[in-house]
């Protein structure tokens, strides 16, 4: 529902120099590398909660671009810029504490493209998300209340934020896996991916190059489970694999 963001990638315009301009108070276009990396940041990790003091670790080390030292008070400043010109993505994290509920309680519903049903969200392939070892937890020690799910590792905690980025990256995959399923069908050679990258075996010949865009056209392709959503796509051609 944050359409001013989505209109943003819909017109092909750059979605990380409006937040970082705005923190910084200039406009922050590709020749301010420090700048728009954590303006990337911001648009890539506080739509799912992101604290100040995580995000300020995470500009240090520079996963979203050069690394950059943040104070205390300007992380903070950078979460809560973000949380108050995102309303819609905040209200979609109350919306996830909702669900975490109907899934505790067992409760049958649709949610967007997903259905909630026995303690398990369906994606649209089919795949179910399983939370049955969800559960509302009071701490005996500290008194911290608040969902907590059992996996593998142990218990993890739970919460509106963590389920939405939980959901998200899962229709990603499913969207990814789509048109990996459309691409082999059109006689081309998956060899790996990861996330939402293919590597694909495509033939040298007079075709490879509309071959290839066939690929990037396919991977832009709106799913019919969520028509309308502006994807994108880059990619390269080359005799080995390169980032």
């Amino acid at each position: 529902g944050q359409e001013d963001v989505t209109e943003k990638f819909r017109q092909g315009g750059d979605p990380y120099v409006g937040i970082a301009s705005a923190f910084y108070g200039r406009p922050i276009t590709t020749n301010d590398p420090d700048e728009r990396g954590t303006g990337k940041q911001a648009e890539l990790s506080c739509g799912y909660g992101c604290g100040g003091p995580k995000f300020k670790r995470t500009a240090a080390l520079g996963i979203y671009g050069p690394s950059v030292s943040l104070s205390d008070i300007d992380a903070q400043r950078f979460v809560d810029l973000y949380r108050r010109t995102h309303p819609r993505v905040t209200g979609y994290w109350k919306e996830g504490e909702s669900m975490l509920f109907a899934i505790s309680v067992g409760q049958e519903m649709q949610w967007g493209p997903m259905l909630i049903r026995d303690r398990r969200i369906y994606l649209p392939n089919g795949a179910p998300l399983i939370y049955e070892t969800l559960e509302y937890h009071v701490d005996g020690e500290t008194g911290e209340v608040g969902w907590r799910l059992r996996t593998r590792q142990g218990w993890v905690k739970m919460y509106g934020a963590k389920l939405v980025e939980n959901v998200i990256q899962a229709l990603a995959r499913v969207h990814t896996g789509q048109a990996m399923i459309r691409i082999a069908r059109a006689g081309l050679r998956i060899v790996g991916m990861s996330h939402d990258e293919l590597w694909i075996l495509i033939p040298k010949s007079a075709d490879a190059q509309s071959m290839f865009q066939f690929c990037l056209d396919t991977m832009k392709e709106a799913p019919k489970w969520l028509p309308g959503i502006p994807l994108g796509a880059e990619g390269s051609m080359g005799e080995r694999y390169a980032k």
